[in-house]
């Protein structure tokens, strides 16, 4: 057989003629038709886009995208909050907003409070007789100032706030003597260094942060770290604690600016949907439980884990208390009422963003009105602004890096879980790398003010996102409100029940509690699903950071799973067209004998080479078997692998016929990668194929792999005129060889007993010969008589 190529000048497709000599073993001489194909282009390996992989041709694109990128892009990409600045709808944000930034502040102020309490739960208390002509006094002293209290009532309450909080103290406080101590002054002070925690990160996430619901502050999960690893280092009540605490914060800070500089947030998209989903319900869930023991009026172990929580609530049913219980319940389903009318009716729009603010103004006024006892207020909360100071005692970094890289971990997954979920619910895209870069910054500003590390708050986002909020003016609002009211307001928040707050906030998480997305996810996708339940399984009963790193890793393990299993499709050509699809996708698809075209959906290199190699030979199999996987067929001349997939404009009938019109509406690239390990199994396939007499033809490779075939020598080994542009364009040529070897006498082969038999479900050989452009055009196919065995069915045949 010779091949003669037409001119490179023609202006029309180029022609290959393909003729057979009478001489050829092949037998008699056949006509020549000529068979269009498009060249395909061959790279130059001198000039090959690996070289743009270069520092210097790195640095170059750098700067010639730096050069493209305006001034506006840039402000908008160190500065988020101008992209919603400049297109913000005041007359339909601004009241959301601001009512959004109102129910957070007034949230926050309490909660930052007694927040350091839950790090620094050990308190030393130092205990010193005095005697004076007038009075005996004891006077505790605690690390800072002193707060006063004059008689036996002040110190059961604090006695009181003491076992509340569980606090260990050095001495046993519930040994004073009534008597002793009606007459005495008592000054104790409780530390209250990081109640500017959530103020100035607060507004630093709001100019740096990409979500625009998310409220950061102080979390309890953030707060129980530094404290289990900080004591561990100094005691609690010394003044080291604080500076490590501060110093701790800054180098969070400085870790995620550096994660987000060098572009990592692509690690945050190995956080699936269902991961976020699973975790975002179950942490709704934990949250909510956590504010039972506001309703119900008696102390619960802190946990982030639903077992313990569930027995302390039923441990301590003997304690329950009816005034905060049905306080707490008539707030709570006042809440449900308006967020349902604001949902449901426009002209009730509003009620759904003054809802939590209305809980804290009805709460405040019942315990004014009818001042009972039972019920849990907010209390005393000190007055000031931090003052600006740099972190110290820098020697200790080295020692608390593990450490802050761990803080950091939780945090980001904790914060951009949340974010995410809310992202996703107000239709917006989370720039994750961004968003490391407003906590980053955040962290930072905040250790400049005596604040430790913070990340984003699940209750207060959800409160924010319930109110209402649409940008981060809610965060500015909010801040604003922590700011005058440390200042003038803090007498205001001293009577607000904490059963409205926790109402609020069980209100807000209810809408969290996403069990659509797990009957969606059970109807549509089983993989995803059983992420969802084993995502949300594990944070309700191992802890919320426990649950975020196993949902994390599952998502993992699915992924790795998929590429190292990809999907293979076996190719047929739809009738009229020159179109070819996944058989099993389209059974109308017609597949020739001789010639097999397969598509692997996914990059070839080490981790899936074997489970490729293992399904083409699965396509293998002895004539005895009757189990079939692959296509059906007694001999494979030519194996076709597609390496990219399109969809072709193919017209071949009237326009009155939509059914022969396929449009282009598509291109999606299937092999976009190949590395030493796959180059090195083609040779192998091609050696193991070349023994058995079948030719390996490669369709449409892009550049990149076309290239690393060419260096492996694969393009060389094969022979370029193997490689085509179309698939149809190598049927083409492949079906005169097929042809020829069919129509040719065949002898005797020895060995033929002991040759596998490969890629099933092609047709067989049928019993009268079509010519070349019948097989091309799949027109002439014509239906097997019913009393025709399957091995007799035509040379086109459509898949069964």
């Amino acid at each position: 057989m010779e091949r003669t190529f037409a001119s490179s000048g023609s202006r029309d497709l180029p022609t290959i003629s393909v003729s057979y000599s009478s001489s050829s073993s092949l037998g008699p001489s056949m006509p020549t038709r000529p068979v269009k194909i498009i060249p395909l282009q061959h790279p130059n390996t001198t000039t090959s886009s690996s070289l743009n992989l270069l520092p210097g041709a790195l640095f170059s694109r750098w700067t010639a995208k730096v050069k493209r990128t305006t001034l506006v892009q840039w402000i908008d990409t160190f500065l988020p909050c101008c992209r919603w600045i400049r297109t913000y709808k005041w007359r339909e944000y601004f009241q959301l907003d601001l009512m959004a930034g109102l129910t957070v502040g007034v949230m926050l102020v309490p909660q930052l409070g007694r927040v350091w309490l839950l790090g620094n739960d050990v308190l030393s208390v130092e205990f010193r007789y005095v005697c004076n002509q007038t009075q005996p006094s004891v006077i505790l002293l605690f690390p800072s100032e002193q707060c006063l209290m004059q008689n036996w009532q002040d110190c059961t309450q604090f006695m009181d706030y003491v076992s509340y909080h569980k606090i260990k103290t050095a001495i046993n406080l519930t040994s004073f003597d009534k008597v002793f101590v009606e007459n005495m002054v008592m000054n104790v002070r409780i530390q209250k260094f990081p109640v500017d925690t959530g103020f100035i990160p607060i507004f630093v996430y709001a100019i740096f942060g990409s979500s625009r619901q998310l409220a950061i502050g102080p979390v309890a999960l953030v707060s129980l770290l530094v404290s289990n690893v900080l004591g561990g280092i100094v005691n609690s009540s010394d003044e080291l604690y604080t500076e490590l605490a501060i110093l701790l914060a800054f180098m969070v800070g400085i870790l995620e600016c550096v994660m987000a500089l060098l572009r990592l947030g692509w690690l945050i998209r190995f956080i699936s949907h269902s991961v976020i989903s699973g975790f975002t319900s179950a942490s709704a869930i934990v949250i909510a439980l956590s504010q039972a023991k506001y309703f119900l009026g008696y102390d619960i172990v802190r946990s982030s884990k639903i077992v313990p929580l569930i027995k302390s609530i039923i441990s301590g049913a003997h304690e329950f208390s009816w005034p905060p219980f049905v306080m707490g319940s008539c707030i709570l389903a006042i809440l449900l009422v308006m967020k349902h009318l604001g949902k449901s009716r426009k002209q009730f729009r509003f009620l759904r963003a003054a809802g939590p603010l209305t809980a804290v103004v009805l709460g405040t006024l019942l315990v004014k009105m009818f001042h009972p006892s039972s019920i849990s207020l907010v209390g005393e909360i000190p007055q000031g602004l931090p003052s600006f100071s740099f972190p110290k005692k820098f020697e200790y970094a080295k020692s608390l890096i593990p450490t802050a890289m761990l803080i950091t971990g939780v945090a980001i997954l904790e914060s951009v879980g949340i974010a995410k979920a809310l992202a996703a619910k107000n239709g917006y895209e989370l720039d994750s790398s961004q968003e490391l870069f407003g906590l980053g910054l955040a962290n930072i500003m905040g250790s400049l003010f005596s604040a430790y590390p913070s990340t984003g708050s699940f209750s207060r986002s959800a409160v924010n996102n319930e109110s209402g909020a649409k940008t981060g003016l809610s965060g500015v609002v909010a801040g604003i409100i922590m700011c005058c009211s440390l200042l003038f307001l803090t007498p205001l928040f001293e009577y607000i029940p904490q059963c409205a707050l926790a109402a609020i906030v069980i209100s807000a998480v209810m809408g969290l509690v996403d069990y659509d997305e797990a009957i969606f996810l059970w109807h549509v996708d089983k993989k995803d699903f059983v992420l969802w339940i084993i995502t949300s399984t594990t944070t309700l009963f191992l802890g919320i950071e426990i649950g975020v790193l196993v949902g994390v890793g599952a998502s993992l393990a699915f992924v790795i799973h998929e590429s190292a299993n990809p999907h293979i499709a076996v190719l047929g050509r739809l009738p009229g067209t020159t179109v070819y699809r996944n058989i099993e996708q389209y059974p109308e698809a017609y597949t020739y004998n001789g010639i097999v075209i397969v598509r692997i959906d996914a990059p070839i290199y080490f981790a899936n080479i074997s489970f490729i190699k293992d399904r083409l030979r699965e396509y293998e199999v002895d004539a005895d078997k009757s189990s079939r996987r692959g296509p059906e067929v007694e001999k494979i001349y030519f194996v076709i692998l597609e390496m990219s997939r399109k969809s072709y404009s193919s017209y071949t009938g009237s326009l009155n016929n939509p059914l022969t019109y396929i449009p282009n509406v598509s291109n999606f690239v299937a092999i976009t990668y190949i590395d030493s390990s796959a180059v090195q199994a083609l040779k192998d396939l091609h050696q193991e194929y070349k023994s058995r007499d079948i030719q390996i033809c490669i369709s449409n490779p892009n550049r990149d792999v076309l290239l690393t075939l060419t260096k492996a020598g694969i393009v060389e080994l094969l022979g370029k005129e193997r490689y085509f542009v179309r698939v149809h364009d190598a049927v083409q040529v492949c079906l005169q060889h097929v042809q020829s070897s069919t129509q040719s006498p065949k002898k005797p082969d020895p060995s033929a007993e002991d040759k596998p038999r490969i890629f099933r479900r092609l047709s067989k050989q049928r019993e009268e010969d079509l010519s070349i452009a019948e097989l091309e055009s799949g027109d002439n196919k014509t239906s097997a008589p019913k009393h025709t065995k399957p091995h007799l069915e035509p040379l086109l045949s459509r898949k069964s």
